[in-house]
């Protein structure tokens, strides 16, 4: 893979630790760094939206949107349960999983706002076609 995130600092919030640790390694072979908290500064974020036990990642999304952080969910749900996402965050990017790594690089390099070449990024609701 290439290094399209050279230079970008990411956090990965998912509760499930091998999801997790999947999306931090493609992120990193695009070149990111992969930051544990936000305090260290971050480019954009990647959130799972239950986190388990009752929890969302709703609160983390709402304080990126007031630290002007971009970010997108990555999550199981769905679409018919992802109204409240899109009308709370209209136009917020949500990758459907299980998503190749390559399409997850591809979506944060859209989030990002640099040219995604040839990557198509499947969105919760789509299927991706060869």
């Amino acid at each position: 893979m290439s290094n399209v995130l050279a230079g970008r600092h990411l956090v990965v919030v998912d509760d499930t630790a091998i999801i997790k640790l999947g999306i931090e390694q493609a992120l990193r072979e695009a070149g990111a760094t992969i930051e544990r908290s936000f305090e260290n500064g971050a480019d954009a974020a990647i959130l799972d939206i239950w986190l388990g036990k009752g929890t969302t990642s709703l609160f983390i999304a709402q304080a990126l949107v007031d630290r002007k952080i971009p970010f997108l969910f990555y999550t199981g749900l769905p679409p018919s349960e992802l109204t409240q996402i899109r009308e709370r965050w209209p136009g917020c990017m949500i990758v459907a999983k299980p998503a190749l790594p390559s399409e997850i690089v591809a979506a944060v390099v859209e989030l990002l706002g640099q040219p995604a070449a040839a990557h198509r990024v499947a969105l919760a609701g789509e299927r991706m076609e060869p």
